[in-house]
């Protein structure tokens, strides 16, 4: 009989096969464990990027909506602003005309 490292050739054959009943059965595992584990896995980070990519989307509409809101205010504000100057300005005016008026009233004697 022939002899390699103290084992013979059928001891050999069989602890190879076993070696290999073993790697075939730690690929099974593994196959199995990609597919009840990686793939939902990979769908939820798939959804999980979907909804970020929405969630980018409604954020730029949105904040160039508030943009465009904030430019409006800020345009009535500059015309309600002009607004009150005119009116002060108005008011400064009538106050200079009602000063007037009293100093002539006053001057004629009018005041009583």
């Amino acid at each position: 009989m022939h002899v390699f490292l103290g084992l013979s050739w059928d001891e050999w054959a069989s602890i190879l096969a076993i070696l290999t009943g073993l790697c075939g059965l730690i690929m099974w595992i593994f196959r199995m464990a990609s597919k009840s584990i990686v793939a939902p896995l990979t769908r939820s980070l798939n959804q999980l990027s979907q909804t970020i990519q929405n969630f980018k989307q409604d954020y730029k509409t949105d904040y160039s909506n508030v943009q465009k809101q904030i430019s409006d205010v800020q345009a009535q504000l500059n015309e309600q602003q002009e607004e009150i100057d005119e009116c002060k300005e108005s008011e400064v005016d009538q106050d200079k005309r009602l000063t007037i008026i009293e100093y002539e009233r006053g001057k004629h004697g009018l005041d009583k």
